[in-house]
């Protein structure tokens, strides 16, 4: 989901890199959004399916998601180096 969001961290330097505009850059981007939403509804019931089929509780599925969400932003949070943070705002 955090890819939905750090796209335009990275669009503006992969363009200067690569000599292109921005239309030619979104179409990995869009290409993305789009398998990205056409596999939402197979991983949203393999998920709470998963683990209401082992869990009964479709509450401890809420809470698995939402501690890997947490995770995955926190573990992304400490690979950024602070000066590349500053730099790119």
């Amino acid at each position: 989901m955090k890819t939905l969001y750090s796209w335009s961290v990275f669009r503006k330097p992969l363009e200067d890199l690569f000599g292109i505009g921005a239309t030619r850059s979104g179409w990995p981007y869009m290409l993305f959004l789009c398998f990205y939403a056409l596999a939402m509804p197979f991983a949203g019931g393999l998920t709470s399916g998963l683990i209401k089929d082992h869990f009964g509780s479709y509450q401890y599925a809420f809470y698995v998601t939402a501690a890997m969400a947490l995770a995955g932003t926190a573990i992304n949070r400490l690979a950024i180096p602070r000066k590349a943070l500053r730099t790119a705002a």
